[in-house]
């Protein structure tokens, strides 16, 4: 029997249904304050579909995925798309989604790791989510005062260190998401909004709230910080977008007339953030000062240590 349960993700709601649904969601953690009780969903993600690899298509992206050491390939036939993980140890297919473009429904076979699952629905939401102008940003997003900072850099440049220094320096300063939060332009607003996807910090929040800026980070002996031109902006930006969709010329839009692919829809985004909000670059030591300045720079006031350290939390 398939257990159905709503997810409202970045605005839109999305209905899973999976037969092992409850015991998937109880062991990811972090979907609960995402459930919602709207019977009319935008999208549609079925786990347990009779989806088989394919043999004959496009290799668009292959990459590793370290949190079950898996072997994930993106690939492409016509206009429909196949996302399939594989083990490193025995080469064992662990989960196989399928969509096509335009659809409002993703088919998934069904799935007996926890973080395969998890990491597919993830995918499956990144597709969808091109045909609501919405996208994740492999990032750290803090908030104050109503609005959002979004913190980027590869892996193990600082992020998280930087928003703990943030959280701990910056009095009401609150976490809204440490890794995979969605960005949406919403009449052409970006607003980013909290996701079940928040790497190592277990931070989950449906709230959302206008992008004030975004902050590149890069490890350095100094603390400095200076606004990014638009060329440099796009190329600070883009690197944090789901790389795989960045590979594919092929995805179109509902208006096949238009011509755009995946590429195409994430760069319209990108441009069209850029012209709504700054970008910088902080090069930065893991201390209060940075935290300190990059505050003063993206809101152009200071602020006094906070007497104990604390996390404010969504």
């Amino acid at each position: 029997m398939m257990e159905c349960r709503s997810l409202s993700l970045a605005g839109v709601t999305v209905c899973v249904s999976s037969p092992d649904l409850a015991r998937f969601f109880d062991a990811c953690g972090g979907f609960g304050c995402f459930c919602t009780s709207d019977a009319t969903p935008h999208w549609v993600v079925r786990y347990g579909q009779p989806v088989a690899p394919w043999n004959d298509a496009t290799l668009l992206s292959e990459f590793h995925f370290l949190e079950n050491q898996s072997r994930c390939c993106f690939l492409r036939s016509g206009d429909s798309y196949q996302f399939a993980m594989y083990s490193d140890v025995g080469n064992q297919l662990l989960v196989c989604l399928q969509y096509r473009w335009g659809a409002s429904v993703v088919d998934i076979s069904s799935c007996d790791d926890v973080p395969a699952w998890r990491f597919s629905l993830w995918f499956a939401c990144s597709l969808l989510g091109l045909q609501a102008d919405a996208t994740f940003v492999h990032s750290s997003a803090v908030v104050w005062q109503g609005q959002t900072v979004l913190f980027l850099g590869e892996s193990g440049t600082g992020k998280s260190t930087h928003t703990r220094l943030w959280l701990q320096t910056i009095e009401g300063c609150q976490l809204l998401n440490d890794d995979s939060p969605f960005l949406r332009l919403v009449d052409g607003v970006p607003i980013v909004y909290g996701s079940p996807w928040s790497g190592k910090s277990p931070v989950f929040s449906p709230r959302h709230f206008p992008l004030k800026a975004v902050v590149r980070l890069s490890q350095a002996s100094h603390n400095a910080i200076r606004r990014l031109s638009v060329v440099e902006s796009f190329g600070a930006l883009q690197p944090s977008l789901p790389p795989a969709l960045m590979q594919d010329d092929g995805i179109r839009t509902a208006d096949s007339g238009s011509g755009m692919n995946a590429a195409d829809l994430l760069i319209e985004m990108i441009s069209q953030t850029l012209t709504a909000v700054p970008v910088y670059h902080l090069q930065c030591l893991p201390d209060d000062d940075a935290a300190r300045l990059c505050f003063a720079t993206l809101f152009g006031t200071s602020q006094t240590p906070m007497h104990s350290a604390r996390k404010e939390m969504f």
